[in-house]
């Protein structure tokens, strides 16, 4: 495992005013504390071939003490923006209000509870660079633990499903391109919105985060991304998730609740044909997989209301009436 204070080293943020690369970065913040300026010393240390033009801070309502007090810090620094909501939006909203004052053509995010590590811009910059009509750089992550001191081995290299896709980067020890890979990214979820550069322009086309998705917005908006656009994919970790206990990540739900929300929104706008199938495809499959966690936490009633619930649009699938019987004979 690695520390983490190995990480935090770097320049004083170099910034070449001819290149090409003008970048604001978006920082959603809510009660993050102390570990916001830790955030924005770790954007401030990045050196390359780039010109971070601005570091917008949104802050999306924040109450704790904390947090206001680092915030009006960050008001001072050079190039640093602070706007505020007078209303909690969640982290889709708080992107979205960031980008909408943004002057850069490329945008990164950054949440307020972690850090980039050494170089991580300069190398989305350089796959930037080495594919040029390319809009979606993406880079691995790690996570920190903050108790521990502890790092883990880079997340989407080391999961089954991701490393399908990164591997190949691995490998090769450089960049690699994806086409077109909208109906992959239905379904995996191979970039994080803290390890990526996207074109300003593309991202506006899209319609940023989709903000009536409080989880997964990230998600939909790479399945957006990809129908118009190539991804390349860079083998490096850009930046530390940090866990704590404030981490949204850390609440506990049945595995397809959030994705059945995201693929409902997509089958809402009426998806081309391929797009459509794929989804049905994988919906009977999600209700079985929640029936199935449901079980196993006890909530056996809530299984059988997730069985009828699928049934009544798959009423054929095997998987979903295999749970239902287990739900009925309480068979954990």
């Amino acid at each position: 495992m690695t520390r983490f204070n190995q990480f935090l080293v770097g320049g004083n943020g170099h910034k070449d005013t001819d290149s090409i690369f003008v970048i604001s970065i978006i920082i959603p913040c809510f009660n993050a504390g102390n570990l916001l300026k830790e955030a924005v010393d770790s954007i401030r240390a990045q050196q390359g071939n780039f010109t971070i033009l601005e570091i917008i801070i949104v802050d999306d309502h924040s109450t704790d003490p904390a947090t206001l007090a680092v915030l009006d810090k960050c008001a001072d620094v050079t190039s640093v923006k602070v706007m505020r909501n007078t209303r909690a939006k969640g982290p889709a909203g708080a992107r979205n209000t960031g980008v909408s004052v943004a002057r850069g053509n490329w945008l990164a995010f950054l949440d307020a509870d972690d850090v980039w590590t050494v170089d991580s811009l300069a190398a989305l910059v350089d796959a930037a660079s080495a594919y040029p009509d390319v809009s979606v750089i993406s880079g691995d992550f790690q996570w920190f633990d903050m108790t521990s001191g502890e790092i883990e081995s880079n997340f989407f290299a080391s999961r089954e499903l991701t490393a399908r896709y990164f591997g190949p980067a691995y490998a090769l020890s450089r960049p690699i391109r994806l086409s077109r890979p909208y109906l992959d990214a239905l379904f995996v979820a191979f970039c994080h919105s803290c390890s990526v550069l996207v074109n300003r322009d593309l991202f506006v086309e899209v319609g940023g985060f989709d903000e009536r998705l409080r989880y997964k917005e990230d998600h939909h908006l790479w399945f957006k991304l990809a129908q118009q656009s190539d991804f390349v994919l860079v083998p490096k970790s850009i930046f530390l998730y940090r866990r704590h206990e404030s981490n949204m990540t850390n609440l506990k739900v049945a595995p397809f609740d959030y994705e059945r929300k995201m693929l409902d929104l997509i089958l809402s706008e009426q998806p081309e044909c391929g797009v459509a199938d794929a989804i049905h495809r994988r919906y009977p499959l999600g209700v079985a997989e929640n029936a199935y966690w449901f079980r196993h936490e006890n909530q056996f009633s809530r299984a059988i209301v997730e069985c009828f619930r699928g049934l009544r649009s798959y009423p054929t699938s095997k998987d979903i009436w295999r749970q239902l019987l287990g739900a009925v004979l309480r068979y954990r």
